[in-house]
This record gives C-alpha cells, sequence and structure tokens, in this order.
C-alpha cells in the first residue's frame, strides 16, 4: 500500500509541475518531505532522461560518482546554487544522492535546489551504496 500512495503522489508531482506555467513555488515543507526513490525507480528514471545530481562536496565527487552525474554540493549557498543552476532546465527530473544512507545530505540539497525554483526534484534512497550495489554505471578515478 505504501509504494502504491507513493506512486500516485510522483505522478500527481510530474502532472502537477508538467502542466503549471506559472513559476514554481516550493512545494516541500522541510528536506525530510522531499521524496524518495529506490535505486530500480531511479535507474528507470535516469534511463529516460533525469539528470543524477551528487550532493557531495566537489574532492569527493571527483573520486567517483554516478554516470554522467553532476555535482551540487549541499553545502552551496544560494549564490553557489544559482550559478551552479543556471544552465539547467527547471522542468527537468532531478535525483539527488550522497553517500549517508540516511539521505540527509542529498535531501538537503534537494530542499534548496526545490526553493530555487526545481519542482521536480526526488532522493536516491540508499545513496551510492544502493546504487553501486544494483550494478548501475558509476565512474571512478584510477579504478581498474
Amino acid at each position: 500500500m505504501p509504494k502504491f500512495l507513493f506512486s500516485i503522489v510522483v505522478i500527481a508531482v510530474i502532472f502537477i509541475t508538467a502542466c503549471s506555467t506559472a513559476e514554481v513555488t516550493p512545494q516541500f515543507a522541510s528536506a525530510k518531505d522531499i521524496p524518495r526513490i529506490s535505486a530500480q525507480d531511479a535507474k528507470a528514471q535516469y534511463d529516460l532522461g533525469a539528470v543524477m545530481v551528487d550532493a557531495r562536496v566537489k574532492e569527493t565527487f571527483t573520486l567517483d560518482h554516478i554516470k554522467n552525474a553532476i555535482n551540487i554540493p549541499y553545502s552551496s549557498n544560494s549564490e553557489e546554487i544559482k550559478n551552479l543552476t543556471a544552465d539547467l532546465d527547471k522542468g527537468k527530473k532531478y535525483i539527488f544522492y550522497c553517500s549517508c544512507s540516511a539521505e540527509q545530505t542529498s535531501s538537503a540539497a534537494a530542499y534548496k535546489l526545490n526553493h530555487a525554483g526545481f519542482a521536480n526534484v526526488s532522493v536516491l534512497a540508499g545513496g551510492t551504496s544502493a546504487w553501486s550495489n544494483a550494478g548501475y554505471p558509476m565512474e571512478y578515478v584510477n579504478k581498474q
């Protein structure tokens, strides 16, 4: 039942954001309210063009990250977020992740972007571990 309810909420959010022509208003009251999605659901959305966003600091991002992910560190202030997102399409789907299984870092970053006008944000449940354990594409530095 919870998965069904979650699916209904996700579909409603997608429908509302796709049909909206007005300025985007943040819909999440706190970082805890950002929807979590499984690695399997994230991979399906990734395959359809969703943007994977690594919320870890740049130094960690450069060591390993989900293939083709962008880096928007959770510690970014509003001016840095504005600069990092200037060329991004606010209508796309953005899936945030970090290495914390509790998703605290990624949900904080997703919350900041939601308040910067990005309506379609979610968090990868289980972070990089869930993604890599599922065998999904990663990029590593100096890994043979």
